[in-house]
């Protein structure tokens, strides 16, 4: 049987406030973290919350048999470890993604620069070889403005590199 009225308390703190399909989830050690955490809203605030309400809710239980105790705080323990873990491990993997997003966006905008310059290479020489004045100063308007597009483009990489710590 219960051996006080703080074992039934800690035991309760325990069972009541980590949700059923949380509790599952942790049994199962799932492989995919990320995967599970948008199914559930797993790593919400209101779960971390929670978890972290643990603590404060498990001193105000008081004590009881030593036994007892270190068999609930064991099973308390390995649930807010295993929360706090994969907590972590899902914030390093989105911020990871957020990086090559990052980096990604920063190498296609680096790609529409070269392929830039080439045609600006491309419009200046043929400006020379056209025959008409009227389509050489257009040839050399619009490269122009694609000197325009590449330094948007150096300056929005500028900012990317900024943001990566480059």
């Amino acid at each position: 049987g219960k051996c006080s009225v703080c074992q039934q308390q800690k035991e309760s703190i325990f069972g009541r406030d980590i949700s059923a399909d949380i509790l599952n989830i942790l049994k199962i050690s799932p492989a995919n973290v990320e995967e599970i955490s948008i199914k559930l809203s797993y790593f919400s605030k209101e779960n971390t919350n929670a978890m972290k309400n643990f603590n404060a809710k498990w001193k105000e239980a008081g004590l009881c048999k030593k036994e007892v105790e270190d068999k609930i705080w064991e099973e308390y323990r390995a649930v807010v470890d295993s929360y706090f873990t994969g907590l972590t491990k899902y914030n390093e993997s989105k911020q990871q993604r957020y990086i090559d997003g990052l980096n990604d966006k920063r190498n296609r905008k680096h790609e529409l620069i070269l392929k830039n310059k080439q045609r600006i290479t491309r419009l200046e020489r043929e400006a020379k070889e056209v025959l008409s004045e009227t389509m050489a100063n257009e040839m050399l308007a619009e490269v122009e403005e694609l000197k325009v597009f590449i330094a948007q483009l150096e300056a929005e990489i500028a900012e990317l590199d900024t943001q990566l710590g480059k």
